[in-house]
């Protein structure tokens, strides 16, 4: 059922089954636009940050260097902005979609973008400090990353009538 709320129609809100489909895709474009900025920020931050005066200087117990360090730092905010968005983001696809499942199914797509991010992010440091011992490193990060596509998949195959009633935009009654 499709119905207009409000008394101006240019201010007019659509509502579709219940749902407030513009203040949800409202929400959501203005997360993803607050996701994107973070990003590019911090993107920017991660490859000035070896061009600071003394940053190649500056003395650093081990075999990292503090360069290294810095942006290790730099791409672990940026892992956590990723992970706080994939909660985040779930939300406004809930209430555009009305199923969980496919607000999970999103969510648990970031997360997986966020492992192989994180695998990266840490890779050098673990080849650093445990080189003998990157086994261990990539098995815990697979086994991260298929529970993850476990999840994906399932929900995924709950889903797909919803999915597919979303893009065509019929809804079984």
């Amino acid at each position: 059922m499709v119905a207009a709320g409000g008394s101006n129609p240019l201010q007019s809100t659509i509502y579709i089954n219940g749902g407030d489909i513009v203040n949800s895709t409202r929400e959501l474009v203005r997360t993803t636009v607050k996701f994107v900025i973070i990003i590019v920020v911090l993107g920017i931050l991660y490859e000035i940050l070896p061009d600071l005066p003394g940053a190649r200087d500056i003395p650093f117990p081990g075999r990292l260097r503090a360069e290294e360090a810095g942006r290790s730092i730099v791409a672990f905010v940026a892992l956590i902005v990723v992970l706080q968005y994939g909660r985040t983001v779930s939300q406004p696809i809930k209430g555009l979609t009305k199923s969980p499942k496919i607000a999970e199914f999103f969510k648990n797509v970031i997360y997986l973008i966020a492992t192989v991010v994180a695998y990266n992010i840490f890779k050098d440091i673990a080849k650093t400090y445990m080189p003998n011992y990157m086994w261990i490193y990539s098995i815990v990060f697979i086994l991260v990353g298929m529970v993850l596509a476990i999840r994906i998949l399932r929900n995924l195959l709950g889903s797909v009538d919803t999915i597919t009633d979303a893009i065509v935009g019929e809804h079984k009654d």
